[in-house]
């Protein structure tokens, strides 16, 4: 669980729980805990510094490398990774329903996540008969 830090805190109280990740994600992220030297998962030369200094990506060279990626698929908007986001909203909306998408982007009001997040790619044509 993500939890408020001198180099974190979060927008909502929702940012704080608990997430689902599939085996490999955990077995991925503990191969990357195993090897690192310091508190932080993902290893940087960048020092952390505390939330009240200013934003900044601790881990900009692998957010480089990510925008990157993303721009080599076709995302080619001003923020890619925000277009990630709303696609990863999309998918689940599609496979479980619009609230467990609006549970997995840490929206309280569902209706944030249906305006802005979700992309209804199918329209569902009900058949009665």
């Amino acid at each position: 669980m993500r939890q408020e830090s001198e180099c974190f805190s979060p927008k909502t109280k929702e940012s704080c729980s608990d997430i689902y990740l599939d085996e490999s994600v955990v077995n991925m992220l503990k191969d990357f805990q195993a090897s690192a030297s310091g508190e932080f998962v993902i290893e940087s030369n960048i020092a952390p510094r505390p939330q009240a200094h200013y934003q900044h990506y601790r881990c900009d060279r692998i957010h480089k490398q990510l925008v990157g990626w993303l721009r080599s698929h076709g995302i080619n908007s001003n923020n890619p990774l925000h277009t990630l986001r709303k696609e990863y909203g999309s998918e689940i909306c599609r496979q479980f329903g619009l609230y467990e998408a609006s549970r997995a982007l840490r929206h309280s009001p569902y209706g944030i996540t249906e305006s802005f997040y979700v992309d209804r790619k199918a329209g569902i044509t009900p058949k009665f008969f």
